[in-house]
């Protein structure tokens, strides 16, 4: 941060364009500044100076997190209102959508629901280990208990317990 700062002209030049951008930009977009230096910056900023700006804004809605960087610094978590205003729609919307795809009312509903997530959770785990199955060929392989022609099947199969 003392870097951008320096960089953007001090203190008494950051605050200056802090308000320049509080009128100039509503905050809404999270910028990456790999994606902010391709764009062009608020009139009479240079890319360096928005950056400073976005940074010291975000700080505000930022939180520590107990993680050191290699070199000591602390890790921070930042929520932008964006962020907060979608995960609050999520919870909202997703409470009385979020169900299995018929009622579990009956024990054959619910082992089959069961198996079928007991499944799905064996593919994606196997897959982020690195097995290069689609989910297709593997739920076939599972459902017709077909042995495994590759490693990445037999990770699967391994995952499933069978």
């Amino acid at each position: 941060m003392e870097e951008l700062l320096a960089q953007g002209g001090g203190l008494q030049e950051a605050m200056a364009v802090l308000a320049q951008l509080a009128v100039a930009t509503p905050g809404d977009r999270y910028l990456h500044w790999d994606e902010l230096r391709h764009r062009p910056p608020p009139q009479g900023l240079s890319h360096e100076q928005w950056w400073l700006a976005e940074k010291l804004a975000r700080r505000g809605t930022s939180i520590p997190l107990p993680l050191l960087s290699s070199d000591g610094g602390p890790f921070w978590l930042c929520q932008p209102p964006m962020l907060l205003k979608g995960l609050h729609e999520i919870d909202m919307k997703a409470g009385a959508s979020v169900m299995a795809p018929e009622a579990v009312t009956t024990s054959s509903t619910r082992d089959r629901y069961l198996l079928s997530s007991l499944m799905e959770e064996a593919i994606t785990s196997s897959q982020m280990e690195g097995a290069a199955t689609t989910r297709d060929v593997a739920k076939a392989m599972i459902r017709s208990r077909r042995a495994p022609r590759d490693r990445s099947e037999q990770m699967i199969l391994n995952t499933t317990g069978q």
